[in-house]
């Protein structure tokens, strides 16, 4: 099986894989761009963004809404997930299974998250090689100015192997064929 890319370009210059990873990831995150959240850096697990608060955020005495938190803490936990599996993002699904949200503060200003991924992206990534599917936990710490927590969100991720594109359809003509059960 011939190794993909990107896991060629990651074994020698694994910075710029994670530079090409946060401005894809800037580009396709719509409602983030939207609010404002801006994507600062992407690593091995780790991730960093910010929203700079603005009046699309921000409620009727000037607080930072909740849900504008969430979608903060949420573009850091998912570029930190992508972090994590850069070298096979393409092979990879990802998804979340659940989420715990303390909220600590409000906030009239401007938001940092730092996002981690719990355990070594090299054994997260040997976990999937081995078992087909790695279950792990990504922390988000939401901050103001002044390092005053806002936020700690935990996420329970799940990363699969990706089916190969030939297996994702039945064939046309298969599916065409098929007879109901009895």
């Amino acid at each position: 099986m011939k190794k993909p890319l990107v896991a060629w370009l990651f074994a020698f210059k694994p910075d710029a894989v994670f530079g090409l990873l946060r401005r894809r990831l800037a580009k396709s995150a719509h409602v983030d761009a939207r609010l404002g959240v801006e994507l600062l850096s992407v690593g091995n697990g780790v991730a960093e963004a910010r929203l700079p608060v603005s009046r699309r955020v921000t409620g009727a005495e000037g607080v930072v809404q909740r849900a504008a938190v969430f979608a903060l803490a949420d573009a850091a936990a998912a570029a930190a997930v992508a972090g994590a599996f850069a070298p096979v993002i393409g092979e990879t699904r990802t998804r979340v299974a659940s989420v715990a949200v303390t909220f600590h503060a409000e906030t009239t200003g401007d938001l940092a998250a730092s996002a981690m991924a719990i355990g070594s992206s090299l054994d997260l990534r040997a976990f999937l090689k081995e078992d087909d599917a790695v279950d792990f936990d990504v922390v988000v710490d939401v901050r103001a100015a002044g390092d005053t927590d806002i936020a700690q969100l935990i996420y329970a991720w799940r990363a699969e192997k990706a089916p190969p594109a030939s297996a994702a359809l039945p064939a046309p003509e298969a599916a065409d064929t098929a007879q109901p059960s009895s």
